[in-house]
Formats: C-alpha cells, sequence, structure tokens
C-alpha cells in the first residue's frame, strides 16, 4: 500500500498568490508533494521569485533530504512565465527558421542558466512538436518548425543546453501534437495520423530527445484513436501513449 507521503512525491502542484499559502504549506510538510510549478499568477518579478523558490526549498528540507522540483515553462516567445531579469528570446519558429543547432544549444544554456539562477531546477520545455499548417494557431510560433530531422536536432540541442546548466529539460507533447486543429487548453483534439505517420515525422523529435538525455517528457492532452482501437482518450491518461513501445 502508498503512503500518503510516497503518493505525494509523486504529484506537482500548483497554488495561487506570489509567495507560500497555508494550503500549499500542507502540501510540503505534510504530504511531502514533490513538485511546485510556477504560473504568471505567481510572479511579480525576478527577486520575489527568487526569494519565493528559496523559501519552498527551504520547506522541503524540514522534511526530505531529496530537492523540490520547481518548474515553469520558460519556452520563450510567447510562453515565458518569467518575464523580468532573464534574456527575452524569441519563440521557436523564430530559432528553427533562423538560427542554427548552436544557435538552440546557447539559448538552452543561457535559459537554464538564468531560472537555475532564480532557484528554478525544471523547464517545462521545450516544445517538440511539428509546426503544421492544419495545426491549431496557440501552437504554431511555439514549434521550431516543419521539418523532423531539424526539429530533432535543435530539440536535442536546446536540451543539452539547459541541462548542462543544471536545469531539467523537458520535451513536449508527446507523441506529437503539431497537427492538432484546436487547442488541448480548450477542447480535446483528436490526431487523426496513422501510427506509421506518427513513427515517420511527430516522433522522431522525441527519440532525439531521449539520445540526447532529456529528463522529462510531457504527454500530449490530444487524443490518439491509432493507439485505442479507435477510441477517443486524451493521452495523459492513455496506457499505450504513458507505457514504452510505441
Amino acid at each position: 500500500m502508498v503512503k500518503d507521503q510516497e503518493f505525494g512525491e509523486l504529484l506537482m502542484v500548483g497554488f495561487d498568490g506570489v509567495r507560500i499559502n497555508d494550503e500549499l504549506r500542507r502540501y510540503i510538510l505534510r504530504w511531502k508533494v514533490g513538485g511546485v510549478i510556477l504560473f504568471g499568477r505567481n510572479i511579480l518579478g525576478s527577486d520575489q521569485v527568487a526569494e519565493l523558490c528559496e523559501n519552498l526549498k527551504g520547506l522541503r528540507r524540514e522534511v526530505a533530504d531529496t530537492p523540490l522540483l520547481i518548474a515553469i515553462d520558460q519556452e520563450g516567445g510567447t510562453v515565458a512565465r518569467l518575464r523580468e531579469g532573464v534574456t527575452a528570446f524569441p519563440g521557436n519558429l523564430a530559432l528553427g527558421c533562423a538560427g542554427s543547432s548552436d544557435d538552440a544549444y546557447y539559448q538552452g544554456m543561457v535559459i537554464g542558466r538564468e531560472l537555475r539562477e532564480h532557484g528554478i531546477n525544471m523547464n517545462l520545455a521545450p516544445v517538440l512538436d511539428l509546426y503544421s499548417d492544419r495545426g491549431s494557431k496557440s501552437l504554431e510560433l511555439r514549434a521550431l518548425g516543419r521539418d523532423p530531422k531539424k526539429v530533432s536536432e535543435m530539440g536535442a540541442a536546446l536540451i543539452r543546453g539547459m541541462q548542462e546548466e543544471g536545469v531539467i529539460a523537458t520535451a513536449k507533447h508527446f507523441p506529437g501534437k503539431g497537427s492538432a486543429r484546436v487547442d488541448s487548453h480548450e477542447e480535446l483534439p483528436v490526431i487523426k495520423e496513422t501510427l506509421e505517420e506518427l513513427k515517420r515525422r511527430d516522433i522522431i523529435p522525441f527519440q532525439y530527445a531521449i539520445a540526447a538525455g532529456v529528463k522529462a517528457i510531457m504527454t500530449s492532452h490530444a487524443a490518439y484513436p491509432v493507439l485505442e482501437e479507435g477510441a477517443v482518450i486524451p493521452g495523459t491518461i492513455s496506457r499505450k501513449v504513458l507505457s514504452p513501445g510505441i
């Protein structure tokens, strides 16, 4: 039987406010949650974030020897929760169109270093979904491009750069949702590609990410009926998506 504290280690929680509240304190001290995610609602500025992260780590040290994961979405461009005290990078599409793998590596290093200096040790990036003309507008500027090989190489370079600075990178959104026609934050996208198409294109960047040593992978919220014998099941609760061997 899994104990409450052991279960808590598997959770990453969000919270309201710009400082530790009673609910979050209870999650860390009683439930021993393994991670905290910072959203825009938790951020006022650079110094405030650094102080918040230090206080979070202090609470964690009261109950565990292992570090607390403190995560943020810092992709660059339209998705960058931390805006003050960090370098402003354009979105992935600009990087993919105008940059090289070396550029991606150095960008990853800068992002990793700046997050680490604020006390953040996990970045929910990079996006490895392939750009598609049919895809949702919510994703297009966040994609590195449409070519699987180039996206794979640049994504792997971003990952190496971040992780060499001591920040966990997260490849997302496995097994790829570039062709999703709707925003998965608002409704359920259904990816209609065949398994062969997924393997030939969408999954390749994630294979490169794994080879590059990525420490985390975020699953897609989209549904992949081809993996579920036609059933429409979100990837985040799909045994096929969450298990090795696609």
